[in-house]
């Protein structure tokens, strides 16, 4: 799968609902990071990327990882996200 795909197989697991608590998340305009096999999109509030305001932050989550060669996706946490350096 290329990154264009990747990003849009990311997009669309947020567009269905998968999030922090009941805060919805968007990707970020940023590049993502490879690690192995896996993409890790930064993602964060859509009421952050409307208003810019820090109270809309989503604090804790982590990006969205994109399995490469299954396509699969799953939201990282920030424990993870340190771990990894990303």
């Amino acid at each position: 799968m290329d990154k264009e795909s990747a990003r849009e197989r990311a997009a669309r697991f947020l567009e269905a609902g998968n999030r922090t608590a009941e805060m919805p998340l968007a990707l970020t305009d940023g590049e993502p990071q490879v690690r192995g096999s896996v993409l890790y999109f930064d993602c964060q509030s859509t009421a952050y990327l409307r208003t810019g305001n820090w109270r809309d932050l989503a604090i804790g989550s982590g990006p969205v990882a994109v399995d490469l060669e299954t396509g699969e996706c799953r939201l990282t946490g920030s424990m993870e996200t340190a771990e990894l350096g990303l």
